[in-house]
């Protein structure tokens, strides 16, 4: 899976919300392409992407009304520029004959559900829903993303039998070792609640151990310095343009072999689907023979990867949201 985003006032005004939410998702509201987008899924990325802009603007009910619109404005622009990315990839899909009608998807959605709640609730559905409700979740839109990424797999898998380099490692090795690179990096998250400026500073030290020699790259990913907790290859992170954020990806390719970067901000998702910014020091590293040997087959489904990225991207460009009347008159900074 590629992905899994995987979030008391008066009764009488809890059910009109309920009753408003309920109206959002029954009805032809807002649309992609042929697609409709249910409200859900419209509140997930507004809170998700509002927490990125609290740390720029503050609060937004602490804000003053001009403040608040600039801060109302570009929420919007962010939410609706990314809602189109699950539907991207289904029109993607779509074009080699993959759709969410396809045979035994709703199976494999259900046991992937199963797992899930198994594995990290223990069983308790109840503590699922609680769960969802704490990051602006719901079960429908995370089991509608759990099938945007089964297609996903399945379209890769596809595109991977009719590759020119399926079953060709000499001419793999050679793209990745032109088009590929290789990189250690730190990362400090401004979570919720966080100094960006204490984390800013936090930062500047763990880049002055480096400058100073103090402590290499390898010693800082394994210290207090580095929260990105996915990292525990050491061997480094091999990707083609368009497998990272684009930011990231900039600063690496323009690194020479064995530099590090200055200190770079970059906006970020977490694992729980949350939108926030981070810090990272990023170095390159060169690209070694023996790592290309043992792991040519997920480097081929890694460029794969970055081939439909760029596809996906394209196709983005082409689908655009059509909010209806009720949509537009949302406040997206004030949906809990």
């Amino acid at each position: 899976m590629k992905r899994f985003a995987m979030y008391i006032k008066m009764i009488s005004l809890t059910l009109v919300c309920v009753l408003l939410a309920a109206a959002f998702c029954s009805c032809v509201n807002k649309r992609v392409g042929e697609y409709e987008v249910a409200y859900d899924e419209l509140r997930f990325l507004a809170n998700s992407y509002k927490t990125s802009l609290v740390e720029k603007y503050g609060e937004y009910e602490t804000l003053d009304d001009e403040t608040k619109s600039k801060f109302e404005s570009e929420l919007r622009e962010l939410v609706y520029t990314n809602i189109v990315t699950n539907y991207a990839i289904l029109s993607l899909c779509a074009d080699e004959g993959l759709t969410l009608e396809d045979e035994g998807l709703d199976k494999r959605v259900d046991e992937y559900m199963d797992e899930l709640i198994e594995g990290s609730f223990g069983g308790s559905r109840s503590d699922y829903k609680a769960s969802m409700k704490m990051y602006s979740l719901t079960d429908r839109y995370v089991k509608f993303t759990v099938a945007v990424d089964y297609l996903y797999s399945d379209l890769l898998s596809k595109m991977l039998e009719s590759s020119p380099v399926s079953n060709d490692d000499a001419k793999m090795k050679e793209i990745v070792k032109n088009e590929f690179v290789r990189t250690w990096h730190i990362a400090i998250f401004n979570d919720e609640g966080e100094s960006v400026e204490d984390n800013k500073s936090k930062a500047i030290e763990a880049l002055s151990k480096l400058r100073d020699g103090s402590m290499t790259m390898y010693k800082l990913i394994g210290s207090k310095y580095n929260e990105d907790y996915s990292i525990t290859d050491l061997d480094g992170l091999y990707f083609a343009r368009g497998s990272m954020n684009e930011d990231y990806e900039k600063v690496a390719f323009g690194l020479e072999i064995g530099e590090i970067s200055d200190i770079v901000g970059l906006s970020v998702t977490r694992d729980n689907g949350k939108a926030t910014t981070a810090f990272y020091i990023i170095q390159r590293l060169e690209i070694e023979d023996a790592y290309l040997d043992e792991n040519i087959d997920s480097l081929r489904q890694e460029y794969m990867n970055s081939i439909i990225y760029g596809m996906l991207e394209e196709r983005k460009g082409e689908l655009s949201f059509e909010p209806n009347k009720y949509c537009e008159e949302l406040v997206l900074a004030e949906l809990k």
